[in-house]
């Protein structure tokens, strides 16, 4: 007989944090039944159910859900999750007020062009919102991403590049997680 009820840890995201409809639960529970999610817009009263299947049994468990908000995109929603084993059922407190967007930032390259430059060059990019902005020069001995701006929807900076061939990728990341990249190619005169 299963005596000790499921024991949910922690959830996201937080109260007035942004979301994309990805949610997570991080709980114990050996006998594990089934965890659902429930959430709703919080100008409404009736919460939607969304059962979670990929959910484990286990101690210190993570289980996430990416769940569909699009017609919620722009609104608040509270949410909270039920967790159940054979005899016992756990419900987290809800969460109110977390922000949905579901819409990723477009990007626009203006500079760099895909033609020769000095070894100072203009990276000028606008963004459809406010978004951490970094690159990534493919071409580098041991690439890796860069930033170049945190809740920026411009950048106006010229950077230094050795001679030769660049293949940048840039990369918006807005707070939900939503992003968009574009890739450019130009080269530095040696």
């Amino acid at each position: 007989m299963d005596t000790i009820k499921p024991r949910i840890k922690r959830t996201e995201p937080k109260g007035n944090q942004v979301t994309n409809g990805t949610f997570k639960i991080v709980y114990s529970e050996e006998n594990l039944e089934d965890i659902s999610l429930f959430w709703k817009k919080s100008s409404e009263d009736d919460f939607n159910e969304v059962a979670l299947d990929n959910c484990g049994a286990g101690n210190n468990k993570e289980c996430l859900i990416i769940d569909d908000l699009s017609n919620a995109n722009g609104e608040e929603i509270d949410y909270y999750f039920k967790i159940s084993d054979e005899i016992n059922e756990v419900v987290s407190r809800k969460v109110n007020g977390v922000d949905v967007d579901t819409t990723s930032p477009e990007i626009n390259v203006l500079s760099p062009l895909n033609i020769q430059y000095g070894n100072n060059v203009l990276f000028e990019v606008n963004v459809s919102e406010d978004v951490s902005l970094s690159y990534f020069d493919l071409n580098e001995r041991s690439p890796r991403y860069r930033s170049l701006c945190r809740n920026c929807n411009s950048l106006d900076k010229v950077m230094t590049f050795s001679g030769g061939s660049h293949n940048i990728i840039f990369l918006a990341l807005d707070k939900a997680g939503n992003s968009d990249a574009d890739e450019i190619g130009f080269s530095v005169l040696d």
